[in-house]
């Protein structure tokens, strides 16, 4: 939840940051760094140093083809209907990570965060196995919390509760899910892919999980969270002789969380900040409630000078003939408008106004993320100039330049979430093609007949794919700082 003025903007800002630096795969899935440019101009535009131009990001596999597991969802990687037990999970999730944090020094998280990074052949298998079983207890809780029916964390709009409070379990469920990073590759590294296969299963279902507490950091959260997973998946579908997880993946929906649900509770914080315009026949009436609604009282204005009451009045005064053409267009009379006080007449009109830019915004929420990124950037420009010459510039300003902005970057990270999980599944059609073709690849993606190519869900379009020389190049994006590559070879 934004919460207004006193949103944790650094807190987003590192938790973009998280979701940017997703550890390098290791091995055979190797994802390198982004280059630095290679002919880097002298200065930018103005004079000062220019931004690196970004490369497409590599991600380089040698794999073993595998036909489907049999049956298909053998090693499923969400929990089945028959498998949820009675219980909320956010109860027993969040007494897991606090029992799992007060038990770790710093010395061992580092240790664990050091196996998530470390190729899989340099894994200290003998002491990375001895931690394993010391928090054996925990990952028994976790899946037991990760399989209860309910997960209903705290209601973000409770005031008594604000979202703030979600930090700290934020914090203690990314160590426990370095902790099952760290067990699954050492379950692939031994070979044992059935025993990855379901640590994965928890780790996705801990990235949902988090997701589920319906604000935006927990959405980045979770999305960082997947991301982390899909780069194991990476090393999983890399190792010799691993398991097909096509039907698996498919089984992690598409958008991984639900956006919308956020989206809209998101949005409501305009109606947080100002409570005057929800209900303005009630609580904008006079000008004083205008005033207390603006700045509340104790509440620091970041240096603004509160306004008078006299100044109040002036500034509804001139907004009062731009509410009343709008108010006759959209359905009141002239009788109407003429028994309201002014105050009145500009509290329905900024309340009327904020309900239809809001409508614009989320009915495109409505669509798949391919029809609506478009959109979205037009209707955001729109609201923009709604607020210019505007007393409700503020208003506007805050749904512009705070809410909407971080609800569409939050859909892009989801959005980008799904096309990695989209081209995994296209890298296990690969295999299970090559597994009945001799060993080869298709010569277009449209050759493989064994199970559904996936689309790319940022487009709505087929990913780009090449072969040549035996060597599968798969792609997804056009912008460098976007673009994906799969060059994807078959193990001799």
């Amino acid at each position: 939840m934004l919460g207004g003025r006193r949103v944790a903007t650094a807190v987003l800002l590192a938790v973009f940051s998280a979701i940017g630096s997703v550890r390098p795969v290791a091995a055979q899935a190797e994802v390198p760094p982004d280059v630095e440019p290679r002919v880097p101009p002298a200065v930018g535009p103005n004079g000062e140093a220019p931004a690196a131009p970004r490369e497409p990001r590599v991600v380089k596999l040698t794999v073993s083809p595998a036909a489907e597991s049999v049956p298909a969802l053998k090693y499923d990687l969400v929990f089945r209907a028959d498998e949820l037990t009675a219980g909320n999970a956010a109860d027993e999730l969040t007494a897991v990570f606090r029992e799992y944090s007060e038990s770790l020094t710093d010395e061992a998280k580092e240790e664990i965060d050091g196996w998530t990074r470390a190729p899989l052949a340099d894994l200290p298998r003998l002491r990375a196995e001895q931690v394993m079983a010391e928090h054996a207890r925990i990952l028994t809780d976790l899946k037991a919390a990760l399989s209860r029916r309910e997960c209903q964390w705290p209601d973000p709009r409770n005031p008594a509760k604000p979202a703030e409070d979600i930090m700290p379990v934020l914090g203690e469920a990314r160590d426990v899910a370095r902790l099952l990073e760290a067990k699954t590759r050492l379950h692939v590294a031994a070979g044992q892919y059935a025993e990855a296969a379901e640590t994965l299963r928890l780790g996705y279902a801990l990235a949902r999980r988090i997701g589920q507490s319906r604000t935006l950091i927990s959405y980045l959260v979770s999305v960082a969270l997947a991301s982390r997973m899909n780069a194991v998946v990476r090393e999983f579908v890399g190792g010799p002789d691993s398991l097909n997880l096509y039907w698996s993946l498919a089984g992690l929906a598409d958008p991984f969380v639900d956006v919308c649900a956020t989206v809209e509770e998101e949005s409501a914080s305009i109606y947080r900040r100002y409570p005057g315009f929800r209900d303005p026949e009630k609580r904008l009436v006079t000008v004083e409630q205008w005033l207390e609604m603006v700045i509340p009282a104790g509440e620091d204005e970041e240096g603004a000078a509160k306004p008078t009451v006299a100044q109040m009045e002036g500034q509804l005064r001139r907004m009062a003939p731009k509410a009343r053409r709008y108010l006759l267009a959209h359905g009141r009379t002239e009788a109407e408008l003429d028994k309201m006080p002014v105050p009145l007449v500009c509290g329905l009109y900024v309340h009327t106004m904020l309900d239809e830019q809001r409508d614009e915004w989320l009915k495109w929420f409505r669509l798949p993320y391919s029809v609506r990124k478009e959109k979205l950037r037009a209707t955001s420009e729109r609201i923009r100039k709604a607020a210019e010459g505007n007393i409700a510039n503020n208003v506007f300003a805050f749904l512009q330049a705070q809410v909407l902005p971080a609800l569409a970057r939050t859909d892009e990270h989801v959005a980008r979430l799904g096309r990695e999980i989209a081209m995994l599944r296209c890298v296990e059609a690969l295999r299970m093609h090559a597994a009945g073709h001799d060993g080869a690849f298709p010569e277009k993606l449209g050759d493989v007949k064994a199970v559904p190519v996936p689309l790319d869900p940022v487009t709505g379009e087929a990913f780009a794919y090449e072969l040549r020389d035996g060597v599968a190049t798969l792609s997804a994006g056009k912008a460098p700082e976007e673009q994906v590559l799969y060059e994807i070879r078959v193990r001799e």
